[in-house]
C-alpha cells in the first residue's frame, strides 16, 4: 500500500473525531516528571499533557538512544514486468527466517519485489554506497529461487533504507514518566503497533489491559506465551 497516503488518511480520520493536529511544530524542550509533563515549541508555546505517546518511529533514537535498539540498512528492488511466473505457488509472499533474510512478493502489475540483505550500519553514505552491489545480489538470489527467470529479469527500481529493530524483538521502555513509546520497530512492527495501540488506549481510558505485562518493564511471561 501507499504508506504515506495511508498515514495522512489516518490523520484526517482522527481530525474528524476531534483530534487537534499541529503539523510542522518542532518541540525543542520538555519537562517530564511524575506530576508535570510539559513540552515547549520553537515558537514559544507550552503544551501540557497527562499522557504522552511517542509515535515517531526510528527518529525516537534522537530522543532516547536505547541500548536495545539497532539501526540497520536494508535493500530492495522491483523487477521488470514478467507475465509468466507459473512456478510461484499461489502468489504467496516469501519471507525467510534466516539472518540476513530475504523477502519477496509479486505486485499487481506483474513485477517482483525482493529485498533484505540487511547491513549493520546507520550511516547514510555507507548505506547508499552498497545499493548497486545489493541490487545485483538480490537479482542473483531471485534467480536462485526461480532459475527459470535467469536472463529474463532485471531491476527497474532499486533502493536502500534504514530500518530499526530491538535485540530481542521485545518493546522498548525508556524511563520517561507519563510516556509511552509506540515505534513500529522490526519487520513486524506495524502488527505489533496495532496491538500496542490497543493496550495503550485501554491503559489510559480504563486503567488496565490484560496484556499490558508484555509492555511494561517488569515483564513476567508464562511458558505458554510465545513472542
Amino acid at each position: 500500500m501507499n504508506s504515506y497516503k495511508h498515514a495522512h488518511l489516518l490523520i484526517e480520520k482522527a481530525v474528524s473525531k476531534g483530534v487537534r493536529v499541529y503539523a510542522k511544530t518542532k518541540i525543542n524542550g520538555k519537562i517530564l516528571k511524575e506530576n508535570q509533563t510539559q513540552f515547549f515549541t520553537e515558537t514559544g508555546h507550552t503544551v501540557h499533557a497527562q499522557t504522552v505517546i511517542f509515535a515517531t518511529g526510528y527518529e525516537a533514537q534522537e530522543e532516547v538512544k536505547g541500548k536495545n535498539a539497532v539501526i540497520l540498512s536494508s535493500y530492495a528492488i522491483a523487477t521488470n514486468q514478467i507475465a509468466d511466473q507459473a512456478k510461484w505457488h499461489d502468489n504467496m509472499m516469501i519471507w525467510e527466517t534466516a539472518r540476513p533474510y530475504l523477502y519477496a512478493r509479486k505486485t499487481p502489475d506483474n513485477r517482483i519485489i525482493i529485498g533484505g540483505l540487511d547491513e549493520s550500519t546507520g550511516y547514510l553514505e555507507k548505506r547508499d554506497s552498497m545499493i548497486l552491489n545489493k541490487r545485483d545480489k538480490l537479482i542473483k538470489q531471485l534467480v536462485n529461487l526461480f532459475p527459470e527467470l535467469e536472463n529474463r529479469i532485471w531491476a527497474d527500481y532499486f533502493w536502500g533504507a534504514f530500518c530499526c529493530e530491538t535485540h530481542g524483538g521485545l518493546p522498548m521502555y525508556p524511563d520517561h514518566p507519563n510516556c509511552y513509546f509506540l515505534l513500529g520497530y522490526g519487520g513486524n512492527g506495524t502488527v505489533y503497533s496495532v496491538t500496542l495501540s490497543q493496550i495503550i488506549m485501554d491503559l489510559n481510558t480504563k486503567g488496565v489491559h490484560e496484556d499490558s505485562a508484555m509492555y511494561v518493564k517488569e515483564r513476567h511471561f508464562s511458558k505458554s506465551i510465545v513472542h
